[in-house]
């Protein structure tokens, strides 16, 4: 371990019941590599569990991706899948119709330079997390778009945040949460200088927070429509 995943290389399993990779100790289960002088990848991960003590799935800068997980199960004890962007643009990553247990970190998204990036998560679910969606933005032009899009998604209980994003540069990495459940975590939603959209989502027993929205740099904006907040002691 790690397996190593090249451009136009899908991993196929028989279901995330039927096939099971164990990494055991090692640092990852699953990472990426191009050839030389290449940087553009499009990859698909379906229908297996990743089981381990390190990183279920890890996608290295310096690469643009077109990636799908899909259909999969991540039970790694560390983060379930880290995704790095680097001075690259049009990133596209979709994470669909997955189950992330016992993680310490569900998705990590770690945008550096990125200019503009695309991730959509639909139909997952998160569970007993440290934190379930963690994301920052340390690019330092103001023409960096990172979008996360979370449809569908039930984020059910953790020891840290529900989703947890920051921006530390000058780009933005905005949140869409549509149809969603964000429940029994520290915080539901804590976003830092990012523009947030709840949707017919549903916030709740939450401990210290539903929402905490903080606005420094002008990128911050937040907009609750058709949404449940309660039983949070601030929603």
């Amino acid at each position: 371990f790690p397996l190593t995943l090249g451009t136009d290389q899908r991993l196929l399993g028989s279901g995330a019941n039927t096939t099971i990779i164990d990494s055991g100790t090692a640092a990852a289960a699953i990472t990426f590599q191009n050839p030389a002088g290449i940087v553009f990848l499009t990859s698909a991960i379906e229908g297996l569990s990743l089981r381990g003590a390190g990183t279920g799935i890890l996608a290295p800068g310096s690469i643009n991706y077109t990636l799908e997980v899909l259909g999969c199960r991540i039970e790694s004890a560390g983060t379930g899948i880290q995704i790095s962007m680097t001075q690259l643009s049009g990133h596209t990553i979709t994470v669909r119709d997955t189950t992330f247990t016992g993680n310490s970190l569900g998705l990590s998204l770690l945008c550096v330079d990125v200019f503009i990036a695309n991730v959509t998560l639909e139909d997952d679910v998160f569970e007993n997390q440290g934190t379930a969606i963690f994301g920052t933005n340390s690019a330092p032009a103001d023409s960096s778009f990172v979008n996360l899009f979370v449809r569908r998604c039930e984020l059910r209980g953790g020891s840290g945040n529900g989703i947890d994003l920051s921006n530390s540069g000058s780009g933005s990495l905005a949140l869409r949460l549509e149809d969603s459940l964000v429940r029994g975590f520290q915080t539901g939603l804590l976003n830092l200088d990012n523009a947030m959209r709840v949707d017919r989502s549903t916030v709740a027993g939450n401990a210290v927070a539903g929402i905490d929205q903080t606005g420094l740099n002008g990128f911050s904006a937040l907009r609750v429509h058709d949404s449940i907040l309660s039983g949070n002691p601030v929603d």
